[in-house]
């Protein structure tokens, strides 16, 4: 569909610059045969005509422009305000739908590479779990070429409440005295937990995450949120990547394979935020 209205868009730009020329080739005929048809004879008042026409020709030409800058200004408007949301539910067992996953991203793709580098990190020891997310947090963000990254793990805080807490980040700006968490269904983390699904979202609003840094403050326009899920499609967390480049296939695939061994990391070693 989005290549039809290309080709509907390219046709109309082209027959809009058409036009302009037209008349433009019009205007000047029209005015050689008013002069002809008014039977003007005198320099002086044929003067006078030709100026009354190029002022009219200028207008034409002013709100013809206008109009143009009107239209292209609204497309460029209306192309930062949009918002593209992209959802993967992948039917049946993650472990079986995603099983070659590594297969299916180009053997010439860093990504192939950095889920070897991930799978060696989760085999080291250390001694503190949350330093060892934060290791896989930055070789996926050194990939994905992200400013952000966090790793929220599942909590059942009370019998039917469940909520994901924050475990690990990858220049995440929070206070050590806050813990941040959601309930499932909260915010789009929470959402993804609940939902089990990945969520890839382009354009986000301005000022919705913040990077802080030496050399001032930003916001990330690109933003993808993977579940974490288990055999048994139960979520035992979320991973949040914010990038100011999109996210492709390629680096859901990446993801998708980060989650499934953060999974099996997180139920052999029982981490539990």
């Amino acid at each position: 569909m989005k290549s039809v209205f290309r080709i509907i868009g390219g046709v109309m730009v082209v027959s809009f610059i058409v036009g302009i020329i037209l008349l433009v080739n019009y205007y000047f005929s029209w005015m050689s045969d008013l002069k002809s048809d008014l039977q003007l004879v005198d320099d002086e008042q044929k003067k006078t005509l030709g100026k009354a026409m190029g002022k009219l020709m200028i207008m034409i030409c002013v709100e013809i422009t206008l109009g143009f800058l009107a239209f292209l200004f609204f497309l460029l408007g209306g192309r930062d305000s949009t918002q593209i949301v992209s959802f993967s539910n992948n039917q049946g067992n993650q472990y079986s739908s995603d099983q070659g996953g590594v297969d299916n991203i180009t053997k010439s793709h860093t990504s192939v590479k950095s889920i070897q580098e991930v799978g060696a990190i989760l085999e080291q020891h250390f001694d503190l779990q949350h330093k060892k997310m934060e290791k896989v947090l930055w070789t996926v963000a050194n990939d994905l070429e992200a400013v952000q990254g966090a790793i929220f793990l599942t909590k059942q805080k009370e019998s039917d409440l469940k909520i994901i807490e924050l475990f690990a980040g990858y220049a995440y700006y929070l206070p050590e005295s806050k813990v941040l968490t959601y309930e499932f269904g909260e915010g789009l983390a929470g959402q993804v937990a609940k939902d089990g699904r990945l969520v890839n979202i382009s354009s986000i609003p301005e000022g919705y995450i913040s990077v802080i840094s030496g050399l001032g403050k930003s916001s990330p326009t690109n933003l993808i949120l993977v579940p974490i899920k288990n055999e048994q499609e139960k979520v035992l967390g979320v991973i949040e990547i914010a990038s100011f480049q999109s996210f492709n296939q390629k680096d859901e695939l990446f993801l998708k394979e980060v989650a499934l061994l953060l999974a099996n990391e997180i139920e052999t070693n029982k981490i539990t935020a």
